[in-house]
This record gives structure tokens, C-alpha cells and sequence, in this order.
């Protein structure tokens, strides 16, 4: 019997307030990636959630490059032209724009910390 013909649709027992999905929290100076709604994943690092916005810095845009051999492979791209990449300065990023976030690979991590500090990692 299918669940369409079962005539249980939206007759289930209500959630229990412990049974509520948990919302994960984001970890200030931790490096996140931030899916837009818009398409885009922001690469920053994470500093305070307030009023709506994620409050972020250095952040990056992740873009398909090509190698010198023409290999496709990810790279770094600024997130605003006008925006300095060395600065500090907390950018709002509207939370209803973020469709997810998460902690990104290790080796994009190491490309992000070499980006904006300009030293160059032990690979």
C-alpha cells in the first residue's frame, strides 16, 4: 500500500519539543563556506551573528579556474571588487540569503589561509 492511499498524510503524531531539529552554531575566527540563494559559496571567516546577518571577514567567492594546462580546479575570487581582501572589516551577510553553510575541506581552508595572510603553507 502506498503512503498517497494509506490515508495517514498529515495524520502523523505531532513533534515533541525535544524531537525539534537542532540548528547547528557557527564558531567565531572559524573558517566557513556560506551557500547563497543566490548560487554562490562564500568562503569567510565567521565572527558574530546578530540582527540577521552573519557578521564575516575576508570573504571570498569560490570560481572554476583553469590551470596552465587548461585542468579545471577552484580558485579564489573576491567577493566584492571594492571590498580590500586584507581587511578586517565584519561585512553583513543577510541570513535569509544562506541556504547552508559548513566547514570546507581541509586543502581549500589552506588555500583561503594563504590568500589572506599572505604566507605561503607547509603543503
Amino acid at each position: 500500500m502506498s503512503i498517497a492511499n494509506s490515508g495517514s498524510v498529515g495524520r502523523g503524531k505531532p513533534l515533541k519539543e525535544n524531537t525539534m531539529l537542532k540548528v547547528a552554531k557557527l564558531k567565531k575566527d572559524e573558517i566557513y563556506t556560506f551557500k547563497l540563494s543566490t548560487g554562490e559559496e562564500v568562503l569567510a571567516k565567521f565572527k558574530d551573528e546578530k540582527d540577521g546577518h552573519y557578521h564575516i571577514v575576508r570573504p571570498f567567492v569560490l570560481a572554476m579556474t583553469q590551470d596552465e594546462k587548461g585542468q579545471a580546479s577552484l580558485g579564489l575570487a573576491p567577493f566584492a571588487a571594492t571590498l580590500d581582501p586584507s581587511s578586517n572589516q565584519e561585512i553583513p551577510l543577510n541570513t535569509n540569503m544562506v541556504v547552508t553553510f559548513f566547514e570546507p575541506p581541509t586543502e581549500i581552508v589552506k588555500g583561503y589561509l594563504e590568500r589572506t595572510s599572505g604566507i605561503q603553507l607547509i603543503k
